[in-house]
């Protein structure tokens, strides 16, 4: 069975011990500039640069890889224009390359948003508050019409506790959704849908990919649960990141900033979430106990 994805990523699979590449995504030509086809089977060393292949050789020396997708930091004109992270599968290494978009908030570095939003959040004492001043600030800084947060209720359900959105918007609050389809096993601490229009493509695989399939959990263009991307489509809402935030490592909640229109989060949003992730767990663990 072909395996998918959305289509504003490549994936490119390797085989650590030998550079030879295994899998390729359908988009690699627009992205990397090199037809899927051509890519199966040959050397990543030779093909897309020694800079590429030994920053990917210095991420996976990295203890947090394994555990969650993390930065390739690329030299040169790849790193200059494209995002790239990596995690492993198996015995190969995978690669997810986006473009490099304009971040949201301007010149100001993630790292300051960072601090800024922790000082505003860290004194709140009730759970209501935080949620929703957290809805508040993320819906500033992503730009989204609709910021939800969603609890983890008994069994599979969830449901939508606090929200931040534009006045036209019609309230969310109190409805329920399914929790799987928010955290799905496995899946990486941030979730993208970039367009409900859009198609997945396509995973072309060599003769012999060492693997049948790749781990594609990890992967910030992993194709999303039907029942998401259904939802998006009856609010008229085009794409949305998801933020996943555990209390003492058990999955908590998630918090849902949705668009109207299609979009891919700049490199810069993605540290910024990245950086507030482990602080708002944190949080969560002081608001409500072990």
């Amino acid at each position: 069975m072909t395996q998918s994805h959305q289509s504003f990523a490549c994936l490119v699979a390797v085989d650590p011990e030998t550079a030879r590449i295994t899998h390729a995504s359908e988009t690699c030509g627009t992205i990397l500039g090199h037809d899927a086809s051509d890519m199966l089977d040959a050397n990543m060393r030779d093909l897309l640069g020694v800079e590429l292949w030994h920053a990917l050789r210095n991420a996976a020396s990295n203890p947090a890889f394994g555990k969650s997708a993390i930065a390739v930091q690329a030299l040169g004109e790849r790193g200059e224009s494209l995002n790239i992270l990596a995690y492993p599968t198996g015995p190969l290494h995978v690669i997810e390359v986006l473009p490099k978009n304009p971040q949201e908030f301007g010149s100001t570095a993630p790292i300051d948003i960072a601090k800024a939003s922790m000082a505003q959040l860290l004194p709140l004492k009730a759970g209501a508050e935080f949620a929703s001043h957290l809805s508040t600030l993320l819906r500033h800084f992503t730009g989204s019409e609709h910021v939800l947060i969603w609890d983890r209720q008994a069994g599979d359900a969830a449901i939508c506790t606090a929200e931040s959105k534009r006045a036209s918007r019609d309230s969310m609050l109190g409805a329920q959704s399914q929790w799987p389809a928010l955290w799905p096993d496995d899946c990486g601490t941030i979730g993208l849908i970039s367009d409900v229009q859009a198609d997945p493509v396509s995973l072309l695989t060599a003769s012999d990919p060492l693997v049948s399939e790749i781990d594609l959990t990890k992967a910030l263009s992993s194709n999303p649960s039907p029942d998401l991307t259904a939802r998006l489509q009856q609010l008229s809402m085009r794409s949305s990141i998801l933020l996943r935030l555990a209390r003492n490592g058990t999955p908590w909640a998630v918090v849902e900033c949705q668009s109207s229109r299609a979009r891919v989060p700049s490199s810069a949003l993605l540290s910024l979430f990245d950086v507030m992730q482990p602080f708002l767990d944190a949080k969560l663990q002081l608001l409500h106990g072990a």
